[in-house]
């Protein structure tokens, strides 16, 4: 399952409520809770934090409202004893990605299924029996029609069709991969492919393009590249060591940030306090979003830290060629790389 942030939205959570209690009937409302908090991606300092404004707390009570509101609706039942369940006649929350994901599943390169087939398999998938609503028809019709003008999905007389299989896989990755080969916009999709591979892969990629930036741009010689994620990192995502012709020695200390949710100075003071208390030579603060404007402000005022956003990581992704390779005259995405478990087994070959 997907993790959530501060700026999940409701529909989001109610999800996240619905699957965790459906997978867990006879939950309490305090045990339900603790399960929804475990898949938000805030950091072990935030879960530290107990006190009334802390971001965790906050999310917690804002879990208990939306709890609350699907009891009130009758979403989830409660029994005598404080035990919740998901109600019987109700069997998914439906929404764009699923419905994505469900048509994709369904469809295939060499049978046509009408329209009419796929509106009646989706309601019997999602929707109660005794459900007259046409809300089903009117999201898979629009689904349908975005695919179809993604390209995605190929509509005949007799029906719509997958497009012809091809090396790449007919997953969402796949998709931003296949579109970076015609499209305009290949910063959306390379932060989108970014995004979909996760907190771990972008780390160990970021510390190679960081790696690679030093060895091919800056003229530096690596001597140690290294990723130390984890629940122990005291704020440090990842090293790289350098020495340049001179012989001076530099250990660069890396956080990377894999969300979309805007980076605070909360966020870039608690990272440089990890790397003066590491003794690092210089700090790096890699996201594929943005800093909000005060971040920035502080970013400037430190002469050895740097903040590397969305644009910035596409930019040096583009110059290094790593990520992004040149194919019959245009830039697209190293799809050999992004279909990879991990990048470094790429980085070695590319470098």
């Amino acid at each position: 399952m997907a993790k959530l942030n501060r700026n999940s939205s409701d529909k989001q959570i109610k999800k996240l409520i619905f699957e965790e209690l459906a997978d867990n009937p006879g939950l309490r409302r305090k045990e339900l809770i603790e399960l929804c908090i475990s898949h938000f991606d805030f950091t072990a300092s935030e879960f530290k934090d107990r006190s009334s404004g802390g971001v965790v707390v906050q999310t917690k009570s804002r879990i208990g409202t939306l709890l609350s509101a699907m009891l009130r609706e009758n979403d989830i039942s409660e029994n005598d004893i404080g035990q919740m369940y998901v109600q019987t006649t109700i069997r998914k929350i439906l929404d764009y990605d699923d419905a994505v994901e469900y048509l994709l599943s369904i469809l295939s390169p060499t049978k046509a299924m009408s329209k009419q087939r796929i509106y009646k398999m989706a309601e019997d998938e999602f929707r109660p029996l005794n459900d007259t609503s046409n809300s089903i028809r009117a999201l898979m019709g629009s689904v349908l029609a975005r695919l179809e003008q993604e390209n995605r999905v190929i509509r005949k007389s007799s029906g719509y069709i997958l497009p012809p299989v091809s090396h790449l896989p007919n997953t969402e990755l796949g998709y931003y991969l296949n579109k970076s080969k015609t499209s305009d916009d290949l910063f959306d999709c390379y932060i989108n492919a970014v995004h979909i591979k996760g907190g771990e892969w972008f780390e160990i990629y970021a510390v190679e393009l960081i790696s690679i930036y030093y060895g091919r741009i800056c003229g530096k010689t690596v001597t140690a590249a290294s990723v130390c994620g984890g629940s122990n990192d005291g704020g440090i995502d990842g090293i790289v060591e350098t020495t340049d012709w001179l012989g001076f020695r530099e250990n660069t200390l890396m956080q990377m940030k894999n969300r979309r949710a805007v980076m605070t100075s909360k966020d870039v003071r608690e990272f440089y306090g990890a790397v003066c208390a590491e003794q690092g030579s210089r700090g790096v603060f890699v996201t594929i979003s943005s800093f909000h404007k005060d971040a920035e402000t502080l970013i400037d005022k430190i002469d050895n830290l740097v903040g590397i956003d969305g644009p910035k990581l596409f930019e040096i992704a583009s110059l290094c060629k790593f990520g992004i390779i040149e194919e019959n005259g245009r830039l697209i995405l190293d799809y050999k790389l992004f279909l990879n478990d991990s990048p470094l087994s790429s980085a070695s070959g590319a470098a």
